[in-house]
């Protein structure tokens, strides 16, 4: 009789068929899981935030609206329409809000503020339109403030509106320059230290982009605290190449993501240049080495709020669009908002107004300080 052929060659292909089967499947699964993953909230928003921190320059652009109860238009306003634009670089921005205010009665009123931080730190702001608002319905507010400050004697004769007046008029329409640890210095000397401890910090932050941006984004991923949620309502200036979540946040994670800025470069760099500030008062000196340390509770009343929705870019997965609305003092004020954002790698620049006047000779002639 025939002697028969061994079977160990069908076995291991057999075996080898097996593993190749297995092996496609775990290949498919993993991907199915990775495909799963990349679309999952949890990346969603872990991309758009990194996507945020990394960014060159962010701009914004939308409106806030304040409409208030027919108990508190009666004796305040009716309505305030924002409409702002924002372009920002680290911590150099400038903001431009045109404002409408309307009074009981349908009476408007319309403002103008401008401003800009450039890469020294020093403010300019203008306010166009304030001593016409200021004529026409403030001069009761106003000159009430005043003397309720105790700054009679600072303004004028007695607070009157004729000398408020005045400043606010000295005020409009002119752009203002504001140094910081100038002013300080000038208008109060023993609390020269603030004023560094503001260089230290903005001088440190202003490099935010080149220096410290990628560890932030490591942070984050390590303690991702931004939590969405598919949202299907109805929301103001949606677009169709967004898809758009509730948010709200994860207390422990922004506990620890919080408490862990203390052992970031950023943080280190800053201790640096305050510790060599002198005659920094305890208070703040105690903060230099160690900030305040934050606690779950600390996030827990802002995890209940679903009155955000944002915005992700479907293909970029930048934030597009935040909208909110949110209710004060059980109606007494209901505050809406709907903002579009964009972003660039390239960096922005903000130049300092032309012919802008230092703050610093208006407080000098006013006698503020």
């Amino acid at each position: 009789m025939p002697k028969q052929p061994k079977s160990k060659p069908k076995i291991k292909l057999a075996i080898a068929i097996v593993a190749g089967v297995l092996l496609a499947l775990g290949l498919i699964g993993g991907s199915v899981a990775a495909i799963k993953w990349y679309h999952s909230p949890e990346k969603v928003a872990l991309d758009a935030v990194s996507h945020a921190i990394k960014a060159k320059s962010t701009a914004v652009d939308g409106e806030i609206t304040v409409k208030a109860s027919d108990a508190l238009a009666a004796f305040l306003f009716s309505n305030l329409k924002l409409k702002l634009t924002n372009s920002t670089q680290g911590i150099s921005n400038k903001t431009d809000i045109d404002a409408t205010i309307t009074f009981f009665g349908g009476k408007n009123i319309k403002l103008r503020f401008g401003e800009v931080i450039t890469k020294d730190g020093v403010v300019y702001f203008k306010t166009t339109g304030l001593y016409e608002a200021y004529q026409k319905s403030f001069e009761k507010v106003a000159g009430g403030l005043i003397s309720s400050r105790g700054l009679e004697s600072k303004v004028g004769s007695a607070g009157s509106p004729d000398a408020t007046a005045e400043m606010i008029k000295v005020l409009d329409n002119q752009w203002w320059k504001v140094s910081i640890p100038d002013l300080i210095a000038k208008t109060s000397p023993s609390d020269k230290a603030y004023g560094e401890l503001y260089s230290c910090a903005f001088n440190t932050a202003s490099d935010f982009n080149s220096k410290y941006a990628n560890e932030f984004a490591a942070l984050y991923k390590r303690h991702p605290f931004a939590k969405i949620a598919a949202y299907k309502g109805e929301v103001k200036d949606s677009d169709k190449d967004s898809n758009y979540y509730t948010l709200s946040n994860d207390p422990k994670e922004a506990a620890a993501f919080f408490n862990a800025i203390d052992d970031t470069n950023l943080f280190k760099d800053f201790s640096v240049c305050a510790k060599k500030i002198k005659k920094l008062p305890q208070r703040v000196a105690k903060y230099v080495n160690k900030l305040p340390e934050f606690q779950e509770k600390d996030f827990t009343q802002a995890k209940t709020k679903s009155n955000l929705v944002i915005g992700i870019n479907k293909s970029k997965r930048n934030f597009s669009h935040l909208y909110f609305k949110e209710k004060v003092q059980s109606d007494l004020l209901t505050i809406t908002g709907s903002l579009h954002f964009t972003y660039s790698n390239q960096a922005a620049k903000f130049d300092a107004p032309a012919h802008a006047k230092d703050i610093s000779k208006l407080i000098n002639k006013l006698g503020l300080h």
